[in-house]
């Protein structure tokens, strides 16, 4: 079944077939994931919210249209979870990427350099608003084009260029102020 697309096996589960939904978990729960973290999401609350979307998707299979991109569905259900989650929280400005990601990169790279590049990205990441960080995370982690991030999140291709620009200049700032200290 590994050969079926996504759009496929979706198409599958909405006519009934809802074990594949599994393959489909086994696909993305990861992107999910890290989408949620990599968003200011805490670890324990990012395993939920990751399996919050499949719950949507499997309740809400029979309003997935024929032909759309599974990916953009899925992370459009993500983006409605994680407003809610801030919303709750009251925090959706101010939330801190999880020290997670920055253990996680401790462990996982060799190179001093290197770590201390990355750990310098994540806390400039941490010092951008959450918009922004959504935005560059859909582009840059989740390697979606500005058309699917457009569709997602109901806006214009030109005004999410705008967005992503102001975006990573606010990064860069952020990233060359940490890098000088």
């Amino acid at each position: 079944m590994d050969w079926l697309s996504d759009e496929d096996i979706m198409q599958e589960v909405k006519q009934g077939n809802t074990d594949l939904l599994a393959l489909l978990f086994h696909r993305h729960h990861k992107h999910l994931f890290n989408f949620f973290l990599q968003t200011g999401v805490e670890y324990h609350h990012s395993e939920d919210l990751m399996q919050q979307v499949f719950y949507r998707i499997l309740k809400y299979r029979n309003s997935y249209r024929e032909h759309a991109d599974f990916r953009k569905w899925m992370f459009t259900i993500a983006r409605n979870i994680m407003r809610k989650h801030f919303e709750t929280r009251k925090r959706h400005q101010e939330q801190d990427l999880p020290d997670i990601l920055l253990n996680f990169i401790e462990n996982q790279i060799n190179n001093s350099d290197e770590e201390e590049k990355i750990k310098i990205l994540y806390t400039a990441l941490e010092n951008i608003p959450a918009q922004d960080r959504e935005l560059i995370n859909l582009s840059r982690f989740q390697g979606m084009k500005y058309e699917d991030i457009a569709e997602i999140t109901g806006t214009t291709v030109g005004a999410i260029k705008v967005k992503m620009h102001r975006a990573i200049k606010k990064l860069r700032d952020h990233y060359f102020q940490k890098a000088d200290q």
